[in-house]
């Protein structure tokens, strides 16, 4: 028997684990916007509802201060009701939504990945606790001493009076004599006051664009999620099977594997040569980031015929020469690179570690891609590195899309003398609905949040 190679890795370079770190990311990233958003809304709604309370009892602040009461005592009230309302709200918002919210991302992410002890009852963070908490507490309470202290500054005889209207005055729009004729007599009330109580329109109108802000971004968010899939396949990547050959594999093997392809009828069937590199920039080191190379093995059509290589903004498609080095764009923006800036590309060992010097490539263009990160060189850009002998051959096609057809194929190749790996693409594309099917649940949640959060502004 021939001797095995073995290999030591880390949880890290196992697939499950890196594709579980991503969506734990992606949930991340969700979090650190909305939250924003909802503090300021809650805060602006506090800000009215206490104005509104303090307003309402003018009659009685007024008696408190003729009798006595230091504007301490006065605001103490209004204080403990405010801290007694958010403290009740916070420790029920930790206590429940912290077992509701993470069951229901568990509940969905079940559905592709074993999560050990996935049941409630949840540990809750206490860093984030406080800090969502006491972020709250505090909005309130600063809302409310405002609001206390605009009306502690006048005199007891005025507080003890209802507070005159405002003197009437013609508006803008009156002046406009044909357009306001034709208005009905509620719709100039209406008008009239809006222009009369400025401060409620301004904290309607900045509540309800909040609360619209959030819906706009949880359905753009939702729709730029169920998008990405269709945006990579076909329009981007034309292949959806791929056949890796072993390093020793003879020419009529791989032969008789396009022989097979074709026979399958599989069509725009193309053998590229990959290999897996590390890569860095002056700008921002991402040496654990590993990225996939991609060149033709006979010619420049090859690939062109892989890989639709466009800018995204412009639809202008990158012409792919001897020299070129064409990036996608996730991997330029996680680089800080654009094209004329020069990219470290690093060797690869078999475990995934950075191997010698580095060879220096300058980027000749930005390709628009959405699924994975790759760097596409054309033949002297490849040879450059010096690392072709240890690149993995391979065969990209397009199966019919019978999935008995396919799996029976894949078995039928994978015990074929001269291959390594079978991958069948559409696999992939179905974790990835998935993965995307569960953060969509995550956005339906934050869509109906911000629509309860407008009902609260508005009622």
């Amino acid at each position: 028997l021939k001797e095995p190679d073995v290999y030591v890795l880390d949880r890290t370079k196992e697939i499950g684990v890196a594709a579980y770190q991503a969506d734990s990311e992606r949930i991340n990233d969700i979090a650190n916007v909305f939250p924003l958003m909802f503090f300021l809304v809650a805060a602006l709604v506090s800000l009215t509802s206490m104005t509104r309370m303090v307003s309402e009892e003018r009659t009685l602040i007024g008696v408190h201060k003729a009798l006595g009461y230091s504007t301490v005592q006065i605001a103490t009230k209004y204080l403990l009701y405010a801290l007694s309302a958010s403290l009740l709200g916070a420790v029920i918002g930790i206590a429940c939504l912290s077992q509701v919210l993470p069951g229901v991302i568990v509940s969905a992410y079940g559905s592709i990945y074993t999560i050990p002890n996935g049941g409630a009852p949840y540990p809750i963070q206490l860093d984030s606790a406080l800090l969502s908490g006491l972020s709250g507490i505090g909005i309130t309470l600063l809302s409310t001493t405002a609001a206390v202290l605009s009306s502690l500054k006048e005199e007891p005889s005025s507080l003890m009076l209802p507070k005159a209207p405002k003197a009437g005055s013609k508006i803008l729009l009156e002046r406009i004599e044909p357009l306001w004729s034709r208005l009905s007599f509620s719709w100039k009330v209406t008008i009239r006051n809006l222009v009369r109580y400025k401060r409620r329109l301004i904290m309607t109108l900045v509540g309800i664009a909040g609360c619209t802000a959030l819906l706009l971004v949880a359905f753009g968010l939702r729709d730029s999620i169920s998008d990405i899939i269709d945006n990579q396949w076909p329009a981007i990547s034309h292949y959806d099977y791929i056949v890796g050959m072993t390093s020793d594999v003879s020419s009529e093997e791989a032969d008789q594997i396009n022989a097979e392809l074709n026979q399958v009828g599989a069509t725009n069937i193309h053998r590229i040569t990959r290999e897996n590199v590390l890569l860095e920039s002056s700008t921002q080191k991402a040496g654990s980031l590993t990225r996939t190379t991609i060149m033709p093995s006979d010619s420049l059509q090859d690939l062109t015929g892989l890989a639709t290589l466009r800018n995204r903004l412009s639809g202008q498609t990158i012409e792919l020469g001897e020299d070129s080095v064409v990036i996608t764009e996730k991997l330029a923006k996680r680089l800080g690179v654009g094209v004329g800036d020069t990219i470290q590309v690093y060797a690869q060992d078999r475990i995934g570690n950075a191997s010698g010097e580095p060879s220096t490539l300058t980027v000749t263009g930005v390709a628009e891609n959405y699924v994975g990160s790759y760097l596409y060189l054309g033949p002297s850009a490849w040879h450059s590195l010096g690392i072709q002998d240890q690149a993995a051959d391979g065969w990209y096609a397009t199966l019919p899309e019978d999935q008995s057809t396919r799996e029976a194929f894949g078995e039928k190749l994978i015990n074929q003398t001269g291959v390594a790996t079978v991958d069948d693409v559409n696999e992939a594309i179905r974790t990835y609905r998935e993965s995307l099917a569960v953060v969509n649940r995550v956005v339906a949640i934050l869509i109906v949040a911000a629509a309860l959060l407008a009902f609260i502004v508005l009622y």
